[in-house]
């Protein structure tokens, strides 16, 4: 796989789960890291472990990326920290898992602007930064439910469905710009965020259903994002992979 030495990449909600193995992938690539995550001392913990590992620069902010004004101000401190940004991950997500007609309007507000409208704000945010660049590579992390139909998971996949419009409208309209916007659909992955339905009763239904056999792990997604982010993609956008080990192709 092609090197990202001598680049940026940012990644939000990257202080543990996929993020993290996204954003420690990336830097193991050769990439400056910024991490961008609501806990300030978890974020700030996870960019200083990679910054050991890899020696490389990292560096840290606290944003509420559902705030548009809080993640722009996050990713133009890190641009100027690290540099300017050819690679954008938008990670961070939000769920509320009640049944649909229980769907509060502040929670359907509250899971719209953190899966949706973060990344907008972040890709708008990137952009001129990245057409200074030359171009660079946008990754928006989808979900499963953006494919399929998920039992108390609404808002979550109405708004992950639309990310998934939003990455081939941006990946049309910035194509000029060189700049690639694609997606990644994890399938179950072992992470905090899952542990409801890894350790539920519903977890032995689930993995019988999955034909590797096993749950995802972390690193299993950040192969997938790194490939998109580097130039051995080069030729590759508005498309999206699935990394879910087969779930969604068993008939």
């Amino acid at each position: 796989m092609s090197s990202l030495a001598g680049t940026t990449a940012i990644v939000t909600g990257a202080s543990r789960g996929i993020g993290a193995a996204a954003a420690a992938a990336l830097a193991a690539a050769g990439a400056r890291v910024g991490i961008i995550a609501r806990d300030e001392a978890a974020a700030t913990g996870t960019a200083s472990a990679i910054g050991e590992a890899t020696g490389l620069p990292t560096a840290a902010r606290a944003a509420d990326v559902a705030e548009p004004e809080s993640l722009r101000v996050a990713i133009t401190e890190l641009a100027g920290q690290l540099g300017a940004p050819s690679i954008l991950v938008n990670n961070a997500g939000a769920i509320d898992r009640s049944p649909a007609e229980e769907l509060t309007e502040e929670s359907w507000r509250r899971i719209l602007d953190t899966n949706l409208g973060a990344a907008a704000t972040g890709a708008t945010t990137v952009l001129p930064l990245m057409r200074e660049l030359g171009g660079g590579s946008i990754v928006n992390i989808t979900s499963l439910s953006a494919h399929l139909g998920v039992r108390q998971a609404a808002s979550y996949g109405a708004s992950k469905t639309a990310l998934l419009g939003l990455t081939r409208a941006l990946a049309l309209e910035w194509a000029p710009h060189r700049i690639r916007v694609n997606a990644v659909t994890p399938g179950y992955i072992d992470t905090t965020f899952t542990r409801p339905l890894v350790d539920g009763e519903r977890a032995g239904p689930l993995l019988e259903r999955i034909p590797l056999g096993r749950w995802g792990r972390p690193e299993d997604v950040a192969g997938a994002i790194v490939y998109l982010a580097s130039p051995t993609s080069a030729y590759v956008t508005g498309q999206t992979i699935v990394v879910d080990g087969g779930f969604s192709v068993d008939g």
